[in-house]
């Protein structure tokens, strides 16, 4: 019988705990869960502790404040687990994220399953919908977008993790996108076509150089580790499938869309575009009747850079 564990890195987080606590109580009791505590000063600490006394399922692992790479390392050797589930304190989860994620383990090979999610501001203020990929090759190809494999929501095999050494500092601040591109060189990535998560937009992740220092270790992760070549080969061999799947779930125009954009940020990428690739863009056109969803994904996307100018604006002064 396969075990499973969550995996909590938290710095900080007190005001948040209380809702995460009530939400793994309703969580069967056969499911570890794993709090790393990273030198937290604001009471984050008592609170674990007696989380900590008055429940057996919880195994609370110390550290030094040395950031989340080697947080989740540490809680990754306490964890003997066949599965772990990431959660991060400041988001919010549906109760069915664990049993929907879990109907997906007896794919083949699977290594890391995520799933569609919602983003919000601090104050709960919707900010978007995020659809995943779903399918295996079609969420390889999604990583060179970087954004529809959150963190926050994935399922990893444990075996896999030990396998490629867990988490590397290296990769910082791109940590997960890291990991999948390494975790991909042993199984599949997939995704559920459900929003399992609401995503906080902190103020952290607001900064202008927090994104750009994202943006070209991402650069850099891509270059080093995306194998362009078997991107390529898949969905020039299942993008039709691919698309007709689409239909048979929700935000069916905007996955098909993504789908399409992530084609193009291969070929940006690589500064080229090849006949196969604009037969195939050509190809793709055919499956929309309308592009509804190109607004909706316009629109949100520039309420999102909309909330960060007005947080980067706030926070000078």
């Amino acid at each position: 019988m396969e075990s499973y564990s969550a995996l909590i890195p938290i710095r900080n987080g007190l005001s948040y705990l209380p809702k995460l606590k009530s939400y793994f109580d309703a969580i069967p009791s056969n499911f570890e869960i794993v709090i790393v505590d990273d030198d937290s000063s604001d009471g984050t600490s008592s609170f674990l502790n007696e989380w900590e006394r008055t429940d057996e399922r919880v195994c609370l692992v110390k550290a030094k404040g040395e950031g989340v790479a080697k947080a989740l390392n540490l809680g990754l050797s306490a964890s003997q687990s066949d599965w772990i589930f990431r959660f991060d304190v400041d988001d919010t989860y549906q109760p069915e994220r664990i049993a929907s994620q879990l109907s997906l383990i007896n794919q083949p090979n699977l290594v890391a399953c995520f799933s569609d999610y919602e983003i919000v501001s601090e104050s709960n203020y919707n900010l978007g919908y995020i659809p995943s990929a779903i399918n295996s090759s079609a969420t390889y190809l999604s990583l060179i977008s970087s954004s529809r494999t959150p963190h926050p929501s994935a399922m990893l095999r444990r075996e896999a993790l030990s396998e490629i050494g867990g988490y590397k500092d290296q990769d910082l601040p791109c940590e997960d996108l890291g990991l999948w591109l390494r975790l991909k060189k042993l199984g599949n990535l997939s995704s559920i076509p459900q929003p399992t998560l609401q995503w906080r937009m902190s103020a952290n992740s607001l900064t202008g150089a927090n994104r750009a220092s994202m943006k070209h270790r991402k650069n850099q992760l891509i270059a080093e580790f995306f194998d362009f070549e078997f991107a390529r080969n898949s969905y020039l061999n299942e993008s039709e499938e691919i698309l007709v799947s689409y239909d048979k779930v929700n935000y069916a125009v905007e996955r098909k869309l993504l789908y399409i954009f992530d084609l193009i940020r291969i070929n940006n990428f690589r500064d080229e575009l090849r006949i196969a690739d604009m037969k195939f863009l050509f190809r793709a056109l055919a499956h929309f009747e309308n592009l509804s969803g190109l607004t909706r994904l316009s629109l949100e996307r520039f309420r999102r850079d909309i909330y960060r100018y007005q947080q980067t604006k706030a926070n000078r002064y």
